[in-house]
């Protein structure tokens, strides 16, 4: 409901939207308070339903009007645009019938939900152009009827990184990030992924926390994304083990090899990058590379030049976890990470999969093999028995083929 506030902090709701042709006037149930609105544009009727969310784009200008799409279904399901391309006809848009037809439906929804002011003297423009509102405000209008029909399990949270990818903020912000992804007519949409939408800290994150300014506590937030992914991925790699077992793919030392592969941290953080983040966007992962070595060595880190995104992603968290203390000098730098790993996290909670390509998994599979051949090849070299060390040739067990070639194929068990 609209709502009046009052100088000394009271509010006054104002229940009341009388329409006469272009003016909008809200009142309060008496009729003794009046705030007339005037619609700028022509009117276009429109059956269809919507429903409004107001957002932020900093800078953003009167002609940033935009078509929006939902990836998934590749239809459009409304527009975005600022809130003062309903009070001036100065844009392109001021004759498109079916920018109209939503553009009413907007401002009505503004009006039943709005809180103005009460001010002396004000102009007349004060209310008739929302100069009370954030001049950076922006109305996402989607329709009922698509989201309906398409989206039946909608939810703008599960939007929110995709809509910072675009500039588009739940809170105001002091600029417009240089790696905000360019708008050419349309947004398109994406949902965070089925395996993360469950994840109610997203939705934190996403709505407040990664606002945060002050670079250390922002870098801990953002890098929480980091840690729920490198949970789930042991889960899913315990799940994939114990399937293994049960089928009777897998025995002894490849039992214990395989667990070794994912579980450490360290080695699931690389999993990340190359099994679960199969459609990374390669510009975002070179820059936030780039700058994390910048932090790196501007607090006196010694970074292997052939050390991959990865490592150097994991040096920088173990550098802010175990000894922020002592990176004065790599504020800057740090600042920098933050701001691209804001965006990157933001691709990342979309695009992140469970759902292993054969390739991938096969090298994977290769690599546990080999890695169960020079354990068993060390063994047969120096196996201890009582009284000394025997040679390799006093041992009965030696690789297959299969194992040579990384296919698994049940055998007897090792003892």
């Amino acid at each position: 409901m609209a709502s009046l506030l009052r100088r000394d902090g009271s509010k006054l709701d104002l229940p009341r939207i009388n329409r006469e042709e272009n003016t909008f006037v809200l009142s309060d149930e008496t009729g003794n308070f009046l705030y007339p609105f005037r619609y700028a544009l022509d009117v276009e009727a429109d059956d269809d339903t919507y429903r409004i969310f107001r957002l932020y784009r900093k800078d953003v200008r009167n002609e940033d009007i935009y078509q929006v799409k939902e990836r998934g279904i590749d239809q459009r399901v409304g527009w975005i645009f600022p809130v003062t391309a309903l009070t001036s006809t100065e844009h392109s848009h001021s004759s498109n019938r079916h920018f109209l037809k939503v553009a009413l439906k907007a401002f009505e929804l503004l009006l039943a939900d709005i809180e103005i002011p009460e001010v002396e003297d004000s102009s007349e423009d004060f209310y008739d152009r929302f100069e009370f509102l954030p001049p950076d405000m922006v109305i996402l209008c989607l329709s009922n009827k698509v989201i309906g029909e398409s989206l039946p399990h909608f939810a703008i949270e599960k939007f929110y990184p995709s809509l910072y990818r675009f500039g588009f903020t739940v809170k105001p912000t002091s600029s417009l990030s240089e790696y905000s992804s360019e708008i050419n007519t349309t947004v398109a949409l994406r949902e965070i992924c089925r395996s993360l939408t469950g994840e109610r800290f997203l939705t934190e994150l996403f709505g407040d926390l990664i606002y945060e300014n002050h670079p250390l506590i922002r870098f801990h937030v953002l890098y929480q994304v980091i840690e729920i992914c490198l949970d789930k991925i042991l889960i899913k790699e315990l799940e994939r083990l114990t399937q293994d077992i049960k089928e009777k793919t897998i025995y002894g030392r490849e039992i214990r090899t395989k667990f070794e592969h994912f579980e450490s941290e360290k080695k699931r953080i690389n999993k990340l990058f190359s099994e679960y983040y199969p459609h990374k966007n390669e510009a975002l992962q070179a820059d936030l590379q780039s700058f994390s070595r910048s932090f790196l060595a501007a607090i006196g880190r010694n970074v292997d030049g052939n050390l991959g995104f990865a490592d150097i992603l994991y040096l920088v968290r173990n550098a802010i976890v175990h000894d922020y203390r002592n990176t004065g000098a790599g504020s800057e730098p740090l600042l920098a990470v933050n701001e691209i790993l804001s965006h990157f996290l933001c691709d990342l909670v979309v695009r992140y999969s469970e759902e292993i390509p054969r390739n991938e998994s096969a090298a994977a599979e290769a690599a546990i093999a080999k890695a169960v051949i020079e354990e068993k090849a060390t063994v047969a070299e120096e196996v201890p028995v009582e009284g000394g060390i025997v040679g390799k040739e006093s041992v009965s067990e030696v690789p297959t083929e299969e194992a040579a070639s990384g296919e698994s194929k049940p055998k007897q068990r090792d003892t």
